[in-house]
């Protein structure tokens, strides 16, 4: 059961915790978006890369990482304590999250909206700017909740290293992964983008195989959390 009163005032915490980094954050993206146009290279790409590169961190430094500092300085102990159920704590810290990386995902529409696409892009400006808002916001939900759930789950000392070996590793065996399928250069990947989706069938399928996978993904990773919240007690060092 999800306590609403609860719920609402502990992402109102969250938030109110989240705020000096996600303030820093967003002026560093602004700041930096400044420096790229002076200098002449305010292309979509790099526009595109800036924004989503900021989202991806409060993704994945922002908001779980209030997860391992509750567990360093006793917050989570505390927080556990309350009388309300781990459901609703996850709960917060989902929501959190989501809120907290949506104005990133909603950048990035923008700076499509604002600058264009590709002429072979097959999809029209709007259609782009807000598909391409709602990809970027599931995909950094869920990587923001999987790490919550990682760290909620796991000690904070054995398992801070992992997420930076996932993106190392990502970045690593994606180029490699794209020459296998052919989508390493951008034309030939378009045309085949547009090919599959010139199928009557193609966008409903992947709007279900994407919803479908989405969501078992998010269940998991909050039931992992709800889980961890439910059993979680400090080490015999910290009491």
């Amino acid at each position: 059961m999800v306590d609403e009163r609860h719920l609402r005032a502990l992402v109102a915490l969250d938030l109110r915790r989240a705020w000096p980094g996600l303030r820093t954050i967003g002026l560093l993206t602004c700041g930096t978006f400044g420096l790229v146009v002076f200098l002449g290279k305010g292309s979509i790409t790099n526009m595109l890369v800036i924004v989503m590169g900021a989202g991806l961190g409060v993704a994945t430094a922002g908001i779980p990482m209030t997860v391992m500092r509750d567990k360093l300085d006793g917050t989570l102990e505390f927080l556990c304590t309350l009388p309300t159920s781990a459901n609703t704590i996850a709960g917060a810290k989902f929501i959190t999250s989501a809120l907290g990386t949506l104005p990133w995902a909603v950048g990035s529409g923008a700076v499509v909206w604002v600058m264009g696409v590709p002429e072979e892009f097959p999809a029209s400006v709007p259609s782009a700017a807000l598909g391409g808002s709602i990809v970027i916001w599931i995909t950094y939900c869920l990587i923001s909740w999987w790490l919550i759930a990682l760290w909620a789950r796991f000690e904070p000392e054995k398992t801070g290293w992992i997420p930076l070996v996932a993106l190392l590793t990502l970045f690593i065996v994606a180029d490699p992964v794209f020459e296998l399928l052919g989508l390493s250069n951008p034309v030939a990947a378009m045309e085949l983008l547009r090919s599959f989706l010139g199928q009557p069938w193609a966008r409903a399928a992947i709007l279900l195989a994407a919803g479908g996978a989405a969501t078992a993904v998010s269940a998991m990773a909050f039931l992992l959390t709800v889980h961890a919240f439910a059993t979680y007690r400090p080490k015999p060092a910290e009491l």
